[in-house]
């Protein structure tokens, strides 16, 4: 698979790496919401693994733009430490796929990504 991680926390980053590294994957990680629409732009992504709040565009908002592109589209998975039913419907509204709850852990990324890959 090729995934696309869009976290801003460095910290996150690595975490989420670490956890691809374990499942055999690697990915691309980019720090905001116009970095993650101008990767999806430049190569194709089976998955993207989005955080909601983000500096200069969150990933709502990122992921409305990259379904109203032309793009391959990619399965886009909200990353969040909001845990209430209303911010997933925000985000499966804006068009995401799955919806996972920080902290994350193995077993939640490795079901997420075999969810997504299988739709």
């Amino acid at each position: 698979l090729n995934l696309l991680v869009a976290e801003d926390s460095d910290v996150n980053q690595i975490l989420i790496g670490a956890m691809l590294a374990k499942l055999g994957y690697s990915a691309t990680m980019v720090s905001n919401g116009i970095e993650a629409l101008q990767a999806c732009e430049a190569n194709h992504y089976d998955i993207v693994l989005m955080d909601i709040n983000m500096p200069i565009m969150n990933g709502i908002e990122a992921t409305l733009k990259i379904r109203a592109s032309e793009i391959v589209q990619p399965a886009i998975i909200a990353l969040t430490a909001n845990a209430f039913e209303s911010d997933k419907k925000v985000a499966m509204n804006a068009g995401m796929d799955g919806f996972l709850t920080k902290p994350i852990n193995l077993e939640s990324v490795a079901s997420a990504l075999r969810r997504a890959s299988n739709s």
